[in-house]
């Protein structure tokens, strides 16, 4: 142990603080690119009246499909079913209109929703 700042040779302990310093200056760089991806992947705040032209699509969708073409439209786009006692949760994505060639969105936010 060293007992006075004269018997302390800065040689011996640069390194260490160099490599702390990028430590640092690593972490904060992690913490900026996750605090993006946070912000970018917030899901937008819908209202009834906003959802309601998507799922009468949705709703039209399937209801003029044969059986088959329903159960893979419905695979396409829902992930995960999670079933709780009280409560169900589905991880999905934004479906893809089956009938469309151009693989747009049914549901594009700010439009009605369809093709």
């Amino acid at each position: 142990m060293v007992e006075t700042t004269e018997e302390l040779d800065y040689s011996d302990i640069a390194p260490r603080i160099k490599r702390s310093n990028k430590e640092i200056s690593d972490m904060e760089t992690n913490i900026l690119e996750l605090q993006y991806k946070l912000e970018v992947n917030k899901p937008p705040k819908l209202t009834k009246e906003e959802i309601r032209p998507y799922l009468y699509e949705l709703h039209q969708t399937l209801l003029h499909s044969s059986i088959v073409e329903q159960r893979n439209f419905i695979r396409s786009f829902i992930q995960k079913i999670h079933i709780d006692k009280e409560s169900a949760t589905i991880e999905y994505t934004f479906p893809l209109n089956p009938k469309n060639s151009s693989k747009k969105e049914v549901l594009v936010l700010g439009t009605s929703g369809r093709p």
